[in-house]
C-alpha cells in the first residue's frame, strides 16, 4: 500500500478511466523538512536574481545575455507574469537586432520560442491564409469584416517596447548624472534618443551639459593624436540647440568654439584682438604656490602647467571680451595683476577658508 498521498494519487488516476475510486489520504505533514525549505526559498531567489539581472541586460541592450539569464532559471518561475514578460520583451529585441545584421536563421529561431510565449503575436510577418469555402448564394448578404485593432497599451507593440526602454535609459542616466558621472550619463541619453526621440523632451538641459562636459575632458586631455575638432565642434553646437541658447551654458559653450578653433588653427592663446596671450612661469611664491603670470592675472596653483595655463588663457579672453562689451576696447593693463589661486579639491578649499577670509570657490 501507498504510504502516502504522492504515490497513491498516481495509482488512482492510472485507473480513473474505468473505475470509480475513494481514495483517504494521510494527512500532509504538518511542516516541510528543513532542506526542502531551504531548496524552495533558493529557486525563489535565483528567479529574482535572474530577473533583475534580465532587466539590468535590457536596459544596456544587451538582448542576448538577457535571454540567456532568463532562460536559465525558466523552469523555476511557476508562471510568473512578470518573468515571462521580460522574457517576451528581450526576444522582440533580440529578433530584431538579428534581423538588422541579416542573421535570418537565428532570428528564426528565436521567432518560434517567441511564438510559444505568445501564440496570438507573431513575431514573423504574418502570412496570408487561404481557405476555400462554398460560395454563398448571390442574393445572401456577404458577412462584415472583423478587424482586431491593436490597443496602444499593448506591452508587446514595439512602439510600446521602445518607449519602455527608452524610459529605463533615461532613468539611468539622471541616476548617472546625479552622481556627476556626466559621460555615462550622456550615452544613456544618446541611447535613450536612438530609442524614442520624443522620451527627452524635458531633459534636453542636462543632455546638453553633458555633451559639453565631453568636449571640455577632450580639450582638457586630448589624445596623442588630437581630438577630432570638426566633430567637437558639432557636438557644442548641438548642444547650444538643446539648451535653446540658455546663457548658462552659451557662455561655456562659446569658450569652447574658441579653444577648439585655437587648436585646429594652432593659434594657441589668440585673442579675438588679434593678440597673443604670453604666459611665464616664474619661482615658487613664498606660501608655496607655483606661479604663472600673463600681462593681466597671476595664476597661483599647485597642479600641472598645462592646467595653470589653460586658466590663465581663459581668464585673458574673459577680460579682453568684456571690455569690448562694456568699453569697446582691451583697455589697459591691470597694474597689480588680478590673483587666481587654483584648488585641485574642494576640501583643500575648505582648509584654506579657515584661515583665510574672502576666499571663493569656483567648482
Amino acid at each position: 500500500m501507498a504510504k502516502d498521498g504522492r504515490l497513491a494519487l498516481p495509482f488512482a488516476c492510472a485507473f480513473a478511466g474505468t473505475l470509480s475510486i475513494v481514495l483517504a489520504l494521510p494527512a500532509a505533514r504538518a511542516a516541510a523538512p528543513d532542506d526542502e525549505t531551504d531548496q524552495a526559498i533558493a529557486a525563489t531567489l535565483q528567479v529574482q536574481i535572474a530577473l533583475q539581472q534580465g532587466r539590468e541586460h535590457m536596459i544596456n541592450g544587451k538582448y542576448k545575455s538577457a535571454i540567456d539569464v532568463l532562460e536559465g532559471q525558466i523552469a523555476r518561475i511557476n508562471g510568473n507574469r512578470e518573468y515571462l514578460r521580460v522574457l517576451r520583451d528581450a526576444y522582440r529585441a533580440y529578433i530584431q537586432e538579428l534581423r538588422l545584421a541579416k542573421r535570418d536563421a537565428d532570428a528564426q529561431t528565436y521567432a518560434r520560442r517567441m511564438e510559444i510565449l505568445d501564440p496570438q503575436s507573431k513575431a514573423d510577418t504574418p502570412k496570408a491564409t487561404i481557405i476555400a469555402v462554398k460560395p454563398a448564394p448571390a442574393e445572401a448578404p456577404k458577412p462584415d469584416r472583423v478587424v482586431r485593432a491593436e490597443k496602444d497599451d499593448d506591452p508587446f507593440r514595439e512602439e510600446n517596447i521602445k518607449r519602455r526602454t527608452a524610459q529605463e535609459l533615461v532613468d539611468q542616466a539622471e541616476k548617472e548624472y546625479a552622481a556627476k558621472h556626466f559621460d555615462a550619463a550622456l550615452k544613456a541619453y544618446e541611447d535613450a534618443y536612438r530609442a524614442d526621440p520624443t522620451t527627452l523632451t524635458d531633459y534636453q538641459e542636462r543632455w546638453a551639459y553633458c555633451k559639453l562636459s565631453r568636449v571640455f575632458l577632450q580639450l582638457k586631455d586630448p589624445p596623442p593624436v588630437g581630438p577630432p575638432y570638426a566633430e567637437l565642434e558639432k557636438d557644442v553646437r548641438k548642444a547650444i540647440s538643446l539648451a535653446n541658447a540658455n546663457p548658462r551654458f552659451l557662455d561655456f559653450a562659446k569658450d569652447l568654439l574658441a579653444q577648439i578653433d585655437e587648436r585646429r588653427t594652432g593659434k594657441t592663446g589668440a585673442l579675438d584682438s588679434g593678440k597673443q596671450v604670453t604666459i611665464r612661469h616664474l619661482p615658487k611664491s613664498p606660501e608655496g604656490w607655483q606661479v604663472a603670470e600673463t600681462a593681466n592675472f597671476r595664476i597661483l596653483h599647485n597642479q600641472s602647467r598645462e592646467t595653470a595655463e589653460e586658466v590663465a588663457r581663459v581668464a585673458e579672453r574673459t577680460r579682453a571680451d568684456m571690455q569690448k562689451k562694456w568699453f569697446g576696447e582691451s583697455g589697459d593693463t591691470w597694474k597689480p595683476p588680478c590673483e587666481i589661486h587654483l584648488y585641485a579639491t574642494a576640501q583643500e578649499y575648505a582648509k584654506t577658508c579657515r584661515r583665510e577670509s574672502g576666499a571663493i570657490w569656483i567648482g
